[in-house]
């Protein structure tokens, strides 16, 4: 288990100083996000905190971590978070991010009654699917875990921006299974058997991701779930497999995000749109 960060209170100046801490934004599985200061510049930032531990707890989060800093120290794009710095602080590890004040997506549906209006969809879809596109095309750098929580957007300028590259991979390197999130992660990256590692493409593996993004922004539902048993995760991975999502409200149906939507959420990657075929869907291009 990743060890537990406990909590900085306000006002405690990190990396010799530099940084003051405001307040905590958010508590994940293996660190702690807060607004910050940096005081050399004025200038407001995220620092996320990650508590080091002992060596065996450290080194279950090591590769994810380094991988995060990796990729996000080579990528600027508008649409992906900034690194700023990197420092150790004690115990801590402390990655210095782009602040972005507003809300994930998903607190953003949430705020819209849990679905969007086509054109906002659009809006934000756009902007996803050219921070994918810049990873793959210039970094060849794939996400794999895409999801509504990985994408904030800034309230000042409606712009969205991804975040947590922790699970990302080079596109050629990328063969471990099991990594994502149930709901958005692709058929083909689910453990089979005890195998934990084989082939895949894995920018097909991002387009399933952004699919399932999409279905959600737009109908307010998990395109996965079985309405019956919402919680049943077997019952979400197992329609995930078969490529059997919940049918599409009415006013969607026999339209070209209907017919978008559809050829994303293919269960072979081979049948599946690519990131090309999506930026020139009508749907996305219109």
């Amino acid at each position: 288990m990743a060890v537990r960060v406990p909590s900085i209170p306000s006002g405690t100046k990190m990396g010799g100083g530099r940084y003051v801490v405001v307040r905590e934004l958010n508590r994940g599985g293996v660190a702690v996000v807060y607004k910050g200061i940096d005081g050399e510049t004025g200038e407001k930032v995220a620092l996320k905190v990650l508590e080091l531990g002992p060596v065996e707890a450290a080194d279950m989060v090591k590769g994810r971590v380094e991988r995060e800093i990796r990729h996000l120290a080579e990528v600027r794009h508008e649409n992906i978070v900034s690194l700023l710095n990197v420092f150790v602080d004690g115990d801590q590890l402390v990655i210095v991010l782009e602040l972005i004040e507003g809300y994930d997506l998903l607190e953003v549906l949430n705020r819209k009654d849990g679905v969007l209006a086509e054109d906002q969809a659009r809006h934000y879809f756009l902007q996803l699917l050219s921070g994918v596109e810049f990873m793959h095309e210039h970094h060849k750098i794939c996400h794999r875990d895409l999801k509504p929580e990985n994408c904030m957007i800034e309230l000042k300028t409606d712009k969205l921006k991804i975040i947590d590259l922790g699970l990302s991979k080079r596109l050629q390197s990328a063969r471990t299974l099991g990594v994502g999130t149930p709901g958005y992660m692709a058929p083909e990256l689910l453990h089979v058997g005890n195998n934990t590692v084989g082939q895949y493409d894995a920018s097909l593996a991002d387009v399933w991701s952004l699919g399932s993004t999409l279905y959600l922004m737009t109908t307010g539902f998990q395109a996965w779930e079985d309405p019956n048993h919402p919680k049943d995760i077997s019952k979400t991975l197992y329609n995930c497999i078969a490529g059997r999502y919940r049918k599409l409200p009415p006013h969607l149906q026999n339209t070209a995000l209907a017919d978008l939507l559809k050829k994303m959420l293919v269960p072979s990657p081979y049948e599946r749109l690519t990131l090309q075929a999506v930026r020139e869907h009508e749907w996305v291009s219109g």
